[in-house]
């Protein structure tokens, strides 16, 4: 006889609104602490509730009506991003004394093209900068500064790719919870009005539109279970960021032990093959030790007493947990952070090999991931705004795709024990 069982999925749109607002409208309301408990918490829900067993829904196909509405709200959406990154970029043209990011990663760029050498010290930012930037952050802006465009264009593209990414994997033609999704609109304008219309740093300054995209693509393709895919996104997402660089092997040994060696092994020779590609076009093999050698020298300009007043601004007026400590502690915080990110993929593996008879193992790729950005995130050292967004890009991926599709029979067997 079939146990009855709680559909926890219905609390995952409530989940990503409370994780988008406290991430961005708690901040702008100054509510420092309260948004950043509440942002730990909800990103932590968003990772376990897609994974906890739930009651057996009827197959029957999503309301097409209810469909074309959220399609509808896309290309809304789409064409409010356009009309106000036109009017943001005329308004606030790229100039390295507001924000060096993007002149950095324009001129890497522009080396590239011309032939010159990429890392050396750029003379006109700072007075000699030096670069410090993985291949995977610079290499998308080469056809925006080949073309001569406003390389911000790239920002605009890579945030509308991965929600196009996201609606479209959520909406297919199997889907049978549209009604769910259209909750899930509410969590996206949100996001989108925030990013575009309210406080538009992440586009207007930052580079971190592209590491969003590339986070979406991950999520994607372990989602539908692509190994090339998964191994090329998972090198771009380790040459722009590090904040997944345990997940990897742990997913891999995953990939080998619970789903197929050979899948394993494609997404291993994927990602590897994508890895020697970007860092040989890159030229980023000589920086390899320079690159290693960025933790302690971050954490040396964290310990300058003269700059510390800047970095406790930041502290106070955006997510994380370190505004609950006091500055002082920031070189343990920093060792926190490395050591908890390596556990959290050691502990989720061992929470799917303690419970995999008993939990949704669907999900495992996609919410260990989620996991380990949670924690990653939430404990940065210096949490600026821009950084937080890949991890609630992911969760909008995952409140789609819980919604996505028809239970399989393995599921509807697992289900009726």
């Amino acid at each position: 006889m079939a146990l009855n069982r709680v559909d926890y999925r219905w609390l995952i749109p409530g989940a990503v609104t409370l994780e988008v607002l406290a991430q961005t409208y708690g901040f702008y309301w100054q509510l420092p602490v309260l948004s950043s408990i509440v942002f730990l918490l909800a990103g932590m829900s968003v990772a376990v509730l897609p994974m906890l067993p739930r009651s057996i829904p009827p197959n029957r196909a999503g309301h097409p009506t209810l469909q074309w509405i959220i399609y509808g709200a896309l290309a809304l959406v789409l064409l409010y991003a356009l009309w106000r990154s036109s009017q943001l970029f005329a308004a606030s043209p790229l100039d390295f004394r507001q924000a060096d990011m993007l002149p950095v990663l324009k001129t890497m760029a522009q080396r590239l093209l011309s032939g010159e050498a990429i890392y050396a010290p750029i003379q006109e930012i700072w007075g000699g900068m030096q670069p410090i930037y993985l291949p995977a952050m610079w290499l998308p802006y080469l056809p925006a500064v080949a073309l001569d465009l406003d390389i911000r264009w790239i920002s605009v593209i890579a945030i509308l790719g991965a929600l196009t990414i996201i609606f479209f994997n959520g909406l297919r033609k199997n889907s049978t919870s549209t009604f769910w999704q259209l909750l899930g609109l509410l969590p996206v304008g949100l996001l989108i009005f925030y990013i575009f219309g309210l406080y538009s740093t992440l586009i207007t300054l930052s580079e971190e539109p592209v590491v969003v995209f590339y986070y979406v693509l991950l999520a994607w393709a372990v989602y539908r279970k692509w190994p090339l895919a998964t191994g090329l996104a998972m090198a771009l997402c380790l040459l722009s960021r590090y904040s997944l660089a345990f997940w990897v092997p742990m997913y891999l040994v995953y990939l080998f032990l619970y789903r197929s060696r050979r899948e394993a092994y494609r997404t291993a020779g994927a990602m590897a093959a994508a890895l020697l590609v970007l860092l040989t076009v890159g030229g980023a093999w000589s920086q390899l030790f320079f690159f290693l050698g960025l933790q302690d020298l971050y954490l040396a300009e964290l310990l300058d007493d003269s700059k510390s007043w800047s970095f406790i601004a930041q502290i106070e007026k955006n997510p994380g947990l370190i505004k609950l400590l006091p500055y002082e502690s920031i070189a343990l915080w920093h060792r926190l952070l490395l050591i908890g990110s390596v556990l959290i993929p050691i502990l989720s593996f061992y929470l799917f090999k303690r419970f995999r008879p008993d939990i949704n193992t669907r999900f495992f790729g996609l919410c260990s991931l989620k996991l380990s950005l949670v924690y990653f995130y939430n404990m940065l050292t210096i949490p600026y705004s821009y950084l937080f967004y890949p991890s609630t890009f992911l969760s909008l991926f995952i409140l789609f795709a819980v919604f996505s599709e028809k239970i399989s029979p393995e599921e509807r067997n697992f289900l009726s024990r």
